[in-house]
């Protein structure tokens, strides 16, 4: 039996899974970070306490006769230590946009700048350089503290083993690491003001970290000595758990926020800035595609605030012709981040006349969602990457109606997988590679990963939906920036 563990934005999940991949338990406790203006926080100590709490109920609840290992993933965030191993203040999350500054006053210096293309990402304020560079501004107490820092997941691995180290996907997202060279970039390192030695050993997330150590052990109910292995985020984490591993499948979660990625031998040109490029969790390969701003969040959020009867609205969706009837709706209520990248465009609905009802305006947050894996994927495949399946997993991949919206805006066949859950399987993946279920991740992948159901576009959806898409991004551009780029204007092939 195998433990897993999901620390996403709103709930912790533990589950037990076998040797099969299947969920055979889960307990889920809810948990709240602290949003105030641009800050997005939350106590290291407070994510350690909700995950012990839920690994305890789930085997207090569920006897288990052996438990082979266990792994963790989190959201992106990061955790500041002083040099006992106690956090100096609150981890950051990738929700919080307070170093805007930083990041702007980083872009204007050019030997600065020019850096950050070796990095794979465009510099945001959700990287780890921004936020150092805002913390040595505004809290120079706190940052003369700093001794080690982890990701989030990395600091719950801490605690439950003793052991310091962190993975390929939070070097990527530390804004600092040269993807190609595979080490920090000594120039970004001199900028922030840092040592490397402030970051801890990096290593691949299906390698083992340590032991479940005593004190560990007696607050949760995991057995003394149980490996755990280092782990990754949750988007990284849920590419894996979606089959990424095998050749030309690219992955779309869909959740809170969208990630859509695939793997590649090789970084590819991107001018415009729209992708990430990291590093792939299998030696010799990159993961290259985006993660999006709010998609299912928006959505929860308008029905927290217009209560409806959406499932039976989700039954009148196919009744909606392609385009909402005018309606359009820009979901990124914290503002875009790939493939738009505007922080200002915090979601607006245009077109709303007397005729829309409550489906027009479901429709159209699913059009406005798909529209960035849309531009995500035609920039993949225009520059020569293999992109054959496209599977879907995620919390908002439950609907057969918007999965069909879905595909006919691609123009692609999406295969939705047995397995909605894929940062839990991925989890459950990365730990049997490391304790020798299996000797790779695309074995495991082969064995693990099942489809459960495939949606096939009406092409004739498609096309006007190619024009859709351009009309979709013109009004982006113009009422965020003023302008459209030229480089949004060619014909979607």
């Amino acid at each position: 039996m195998l433990l897993c563990v999901d620390v996403g934005t709103s709930f912790c999940k533990a589950c037990l899974i076998n040797e099969n991949g299947e969920i055979l338990a889960l307990e889920k406790h809810s948990y709240r970070i602290t949003l105030d203006g641009r800050k997005a926080e939350i106590h290291p100590d407070t994510v350690w306490e909700v995950m012990v709490e839920t690994i305890h109920a789930l085997l207090n609840t569920h006897s288990v006769d052996r438990i082979l290992g266990g792994g963790i993933s989190t959201v992106l965030g990061f955790v500041f230590l002083d040099s006992k191993g106690r956090p100096v203040r609150p981890a950051i999350l990738y929700l919080d946009s307070r170093a805007e500054d930083e990041c702007q006053k980083a872009l204007q210096r050019e030997e600065i700048s020019s850096r950050f293309k070796r990095t794979g990402r465009r510099f945001t304020p959700e990287l780890l350089a921004s936020q150092v560079r805002w913390i040595r501004i505004h809290e120079g107490d706190c940052m003369a503290r700093i001794h080690r820092i982890l990701g989030l997941k990395d600091y719950l691995v801490f605690q439950l083993t003793g052991e310091m180290g962190t993975d390929y996907a939070h070097m990527n997202y530390s804004g600092l690491y040269d993807i190609e060279k595979g080490h920090f970039d000594p120039v970004l390192l001199s900028w922030i003001d840092l040592d490397e030695e402030v970051f801890p050993p990096c290593c691949y997330p299906y390698e083992v970290a340590g032991l479940v150590r005593k004190s560990a052990s007696e607050v949760t109910g995991i057995p003394l000595g149980t490996p755990v292995i280092r782990g990754s985020t949750d988007g990284t984490t849920a590419m894996y758990g979606g089959g990424i591993a095998e050749s030309g499948t690219a992955v779309w979660v869909s959740g809170t926020t969208d990630v859509c990625m695939c793997l590649n031998a090789h970084p590819i040109p991107d001018p415009s800035g729209i992708l990430n490029q990291n590093t792939g969790m299998i030696p010799g390969t990159f993961a290259l595609g985006g993660a999006t701003g709010l998609s299912g969040g928006t959505l929860l959020k308008f029905l927290e605030l217009f209560p409806l009867q959406w499932e039976n609205i989700l039954l009148s969706i196919p009744a909606i012709p392609p385009g909402s009837e005018g309606l359009t709706f820009f979901p990124g209520l914290t503002g875009e981040r790939s493939p738009y990248w505007i922080p200002s465009a915090t979601g607006s609905i245009f077109g709303w006349r007397m005729n829309h009802t409550p489906a027009h305006f479901l429709r159209a947050w699913i059009e406005g969602s798909t529209y960035r894996i849309f531009r995500i994927l035609y920039t993949l495949v225009s520059a020569g990457v293999e992109v054959h399946t496209l599977h879907l997993v995620g919390g908002g991949a439950i609907w057969d109606t918007v999965n069909q919206v879905r595909t006919d805006i691609l123009g692609k066949p999406m295969k939705r997988l047995s397995q909605l859950e894929g940062t839990l399987l991925g989890v459950a993946l990365f730990t049997a590679v490391g304790i020798g279920l299996f000797s790779s991740l695309s074995e495991g992948s082969r064995e693990w990963v099942r489809i459960q159901h495939e949606y096939s576009p009406d092409l004739e959806k498609t096309s006007h939906y190619q024009v859709l898409f351009h009309q979709f991004e013109e009004l982006l551009y113009r009422f965020y920036t003023g302008s459209i780029s030229e480089s949004k204007r060619e014909v979607i092939a």
